[in-house]
């Protein structure tokens, strides 16, 4: 299964005026249908674009 998250898609909620708590939510929902290793992976992703890479 490919649990891959485009993070190209939080920066431009991001740029479209989304929220970080809008964006979290969306994530939480979506958890429900596509699982929590994919869920995980997307928050990791969407927190790695709003933080900043990690150094």
């Amino acid at each position: 299964m490919d649990t891959r998250f485009d993070k190209g898609h939080v920066r431009g909620a991001l740029n479209n005026g989304a929220s970080v708590a809008e964006i979290q939510e969306v994530l939480l929902h979506a958890s429900i249908y596509c699982g929590l290793p994919a869920a995980v992976e997307a928050f990791r992703s969407a927190a790695e674009v709003v933080d900043g890479p990690k150094a």
